[in-house]
Formats: structure tokens, C-alpha cells, sequence
């Protein structure tokens, strides 16, 4: 209702303040009914109510509402593990080189991470194989946050079409919104020490005009499938590793040491060793005279 978005975003207001305060090396301005992140290597941009309503969403059980915003980087090499990996921070860091469920998405999920701590002042929680799940053969969620005093899940997608592929439309937004926000209720139901009641599904969006599908294709979910979830639409362009990261390489297996000896060699040096020999020798005969 009216009267409970207008309390939970006076409550956020002061979580926003409290978080502005702490977090000194997030350069944030507003402008043109917008909120600005500055970042090493990227900027966020979010309106300025949206902005607002996030904290005011996330912090109140019930309500859901999905939000826009665009990620713009800034890759002089073209290449993120060169401009982009180096800046991030040390939560970001640990989804992109930890091991995760499995899958190509840890560019996606560690950017999510970041933009969330650099916008809203996210801490991490837990990683994907910290989460623990009964039963556990169900939908998953990436990774779980603090944000203020409030306990969030949050599931990452990537909303894309091949260049080969026909335009992405409201029917696959439809599609993709369906899966995944059915999965955040699974994964809420079955989490057995992610200690959160609300989760944030956030899309990466590879287009302005795939976010308006999102946006249309929302409009029109039943509210059951919608409830206690914040959706966050983010645009970017200009950082395709995002959206087209293959499978991580199999790591090579350990190089064996100089001088080290299989349990074959071990064997043939046993068998011709004659000290183990006249010990084979000497336990036979003991063991005919007893």
C-alpha cells in the first residue's frame, strides 16, 4: 500500500544515510533525478527514486517491484580480467575466483556483487557452496548479502540474444521472468542457513530494448510469483565477457615435483632394494622354524 512504501522508504532513507557515511570509497552524485556511482573502472547510473525504493523494498516483507538501472564500463585493453577484475573489491573477488555450482557465469555474478556493494553498500554473506539446501536437488540461490541489518538472497541472470538469433521479446521475457522468479521462492523455501524472506533477481540486460521487454512482460505476472521479490534490471553495453563467458578452463592438473616417484618406481626400488630383501629372507625363516 501507500502508507507502507511511504514508511519502509523513510526507513530507508536513514539506512541510505547510514550507508553513505560508512562507505567512503564510493563516489556517488546526484543529478538530472538520477544517482550516479563512480567506480574505478565503471559507473552506475539509477534513478534517483529507484534508488530510494530499493532499500525501502529489500527492507520490507511483502512488497516487490522491479527497478532499472545501466552499468557503463570503462576497458581501455578491452579486456576485464585486465581492466575490470584488478578493482574489484575483495567480496566481488572472491565469487569471480572461488568455485561456484558450476556453469559460466562468474563474471556475471561477481559484477552483480560489486554493483551492489558499491552502490548500496552490500556486504557478502555467503557464496553459492556455502548455501545450504533440504532437498537439494532444487533451484539454487548465487549468493546471500547483508544490506544495512537486512539478510537478502540474491539470484543473477543475463537477459541476451545472439547476434544470429531472432530479436529478444516479450514472450522470452515472460519466459525468463517465469523460471527465475520461480526458482527464488524454490530456493527460499529449501535454503537451510541462508536466514533470508526476501530475495533480488538481477538481470543483466545486454540492451535498452531487452530491459523495456523485462519491464512490459513484469507488468503482467501474477502477483504470487512476484511477492517478497525485488527485481533489478541493469543495461550494459561495451563489456561482452558478461554476457558470452565460456566454461572456465579445466584447472591443469598439479606438475609433479623434480626427483618426486610414482608408486610404481617406489615399488621397483622396494623389490631391488637388498636390504628389504634380507629382511623378506630372515622374516621366511622365522616364520619356518615357529
Amino acid at each position: 500500500t501507500a502508507t507502507a512504501t511511504a514508511t519502509a522508504t523513510a526507513a530507508a532513507t536513514t539506512a541510505i544515510s547510514a550507508t553513505s557515511s560508512a562507505a567512503d570509497n564510493r563516489a556517488r552524485l546526484y543529478a538530472f533525478d538520477n544517482t550516479f556511482i563512480l567506480a574505478p573502472s565503471f559507473s552506475i547510473r539509477i534513478g534517483l527514486e529507484d534508488f530510494v525504493l530499493l532499500h525501502s523494498f529489500v527492507a520490507s516483507d511483502g512488497p516487490a517491484i522491479l527497478l532499472l538501472s545501466e552499468f557503463q564500463p570503462r576497458l581501455p585493453t578491452r579486456q576485464f580480467h585486465l581492466d575490470m577484475a584488478p578493482t574489484l573489491g575483495h567480496d566481488a573477488s572472491r565469487v569471480l575466483t572461488e568455485d561456484n555450482a558450476g556453469g559460466s557465469s562468474y563474471i556475471s555474478e561477481a559484477m552483480s556483487l560489486e554493483l551492489l556493494y558499491r552502490s548500496f553498500g552490500a556486504k557478502l554473506s555467503k557464496t553459492e557452496l556455502e548455501l545450504n539446501y533440504w532437498p537439494s536437488n532444487g533451484a539454487i540461490t548465487d549468493f546471500s548479502i547483508t544490506l544495512g541489518e537486512v539478510n537478502l538472497g540474491v539470484s543473477v541472470t543475463r537477459a541476451l540474444r545472439p547476434p544470429t538469433a531472432p530479436p529478444f521479446s516479450e514472450v522470452d521475457a515472460d519466459c525468463l521472468l517465469k523460471k527465475k522468479l520461480q526458482g527464488v521462492i524454490d530456493s527460499t523455501k529449501t535454503c537451510c542457513n541462508g536466514r533470508w524472506t526476501k530475495q533480488m533477481l538481477h538481470i543483466w540486460a545486454q540492451s535498452h530494448q531487452i530491459a523495456e521487454k523485462l519491464k512490459c512482460a513484469y507488468e503482467n505476472l501474477e502477483p504470487e510469483l512476484i511477492h517478497d521479490t525485488v527485481v533489478l534490471v541493469t543495461v550494459c553495453q561495451g563489456m561482452p565477457e558478461l554476457f558470452m563467458e565460456k566454461s572456465r578452463v579445466e584447472r591443469r592438473s598439479l606438475r609433479v615435483l623434480k626427483g618426486l616417484k610414482d608408486e610404481r618406481h617406489l615399488a621397483v626400488l622396494a623389490e631391488s632394494d637388498p636390504c628389504a630383501q634380507q629382511k623378506l629372507r630372515d622374516a621366511t625363516m622365522h616364520s619356518l622354524k615357529s
